[in-house]
């Protein structure tokens, strides 16, 4: 690959090019970061006095509780970290910038894991990647090396968290005998996604289309899955890591298709209207189909359980060799009441 300035290093190719893409994504939303952080702050939420990694706020390696920064503190923490991603972009010393971004990332990203573009595990492969390169001896501008064993660890880094997150889905439905490939997965997914996360026109007739079609959601979800278990094989072979990659570009973007995920327009929305949105069409529909269907069980139940009682009264006052139709007469209502 041709690189501006002679530099012919990949591993420091690399770097220059994560560290920059970072930098802008920073630049381009740290504006947003900041108003959503300030309301945050100053809200009554319960959420608003926890902090960690995670949608659901965890401990830094489960060990180290971030401290909770004012607004400001967090401005300056972001204006921190941009710099010293931009500074490891110099000859002098990048691998010390780099560590010290890895260590301002446990600072900033933990006051905003209620922020829907940066919660879960969007932005969770960051401090790994950077901590990588931070020890990464060919980046010195002393050491004359092309090692690319930094750029071997970081597809085997990639590869591992693929390869894990689609063996606990596989696991944990054989746990619990059932299989996660099946429709209804990504049928609730995008079912969710209708009522907490609308989108625009075009893309909510994609979703109510898929939302109605259990095979093509069975489909996608088993491939789904079988290519993250894949994905173990990608670090070992450069055809193998251009065809994970690719599909893992398709993977990505079918998630922020179908579920819209994540939401850009997040920090523009006030915040008290992220759950008084009208539901859409298809949502209202499935739910009043839901709250009929389950209305028409309970008035069966209640039904089948009264004529139950009636036979059950009736054989009391019968001989005693009835006792075995009025055990019998329960155990149908039994089956019958699931409510």
């Amino acid at each position: 690959m041709e690189f501006p300035w002679g530099i012919t290093n990949p591993v420091r190719q690399f770097q220059l090019l994560y560290c920059l893409w970072l930098s802008l994504a920073m630049l381009r939303n740290g504006r947003q970061h900041y108003r959503f952080y300030r309301w945050f702050y100053s809200s009554d939420l319960g959420l608003a006095t926890k902090r960690g990694l995670g949608a659901h706020p965890s401990r830094i390696y489960g060990i180290f509780t971030p401290p909770i920064l004012s607004p400001a503190q967090l401005a300056a923490a972001g204006v921190a970290f941009t710099g010293c991603l931009l500074a490891a972009c110099l000859p002098l010393a990048p691998r010390v910038f780099l560590f010290l971004a890895y260590l301002l990332y446990f600072l900033y990203f933990p006051q905003m894991f209620a922020e829907a573009t940066l919660s879960g595990h969007g932005s969770i492969l960051i401090p790994s990647m950077l901590f990588l390169l931070a020890c990464s001896p060919s980046l010195d501008h002393e050491v004359q090396s092309r090692s690319e064993w930094p750029l071997t660890l970081i597809r085997i880094y990639l590869a591992s968290g693929y390869f894990s997150s689609g063996m606990c889905k596989l696991l944990c439905g054989a746990r619990f005998g059932k299989f996660w490939g099946m429709g209804p997965t990504l049928q609730y997914y995008i079912f969710d996604a209708l009522w907490s996360r609308p989108a625009g026109p075009t893309v909510r007739r994609i979703q109510e289309t898929a939302i109605t079609a259990p095979r093509i959601m069975t489909f996608l979800a088993t491939s789904s899955m079988f290519f993250e278990i894949g994905f173990i094989s990608a670090p070992f072979s450069d055809m193998m890591s251009v065809f994970f990659g690719l599909n893992g570009l398709a993977f990505h973007a079918g998630i922020m298709l179908f579920q819209v995920l994540p939401m850009p327009s997040h920090p523009r929305l006030p915040p008290t209207n992220r759950t008084t949105h009208r539901s859409p069409p298809t949502a209202r529909r499935l739910a009043r189909r839901a709250s009929t269907s389950a209305r028409g069980g309970r008035r069966r139940c209640s039904r089948s359980s009264s004529a139950c009682r009636r036979r059950s009264r009736g054989a009391r006052s019968s001989t005693a060799g009835s006792s075995s139709r009025t055990s019998s007469c329960r155990r149908r209502s039994t089956r019958r009441c699931r409510c």
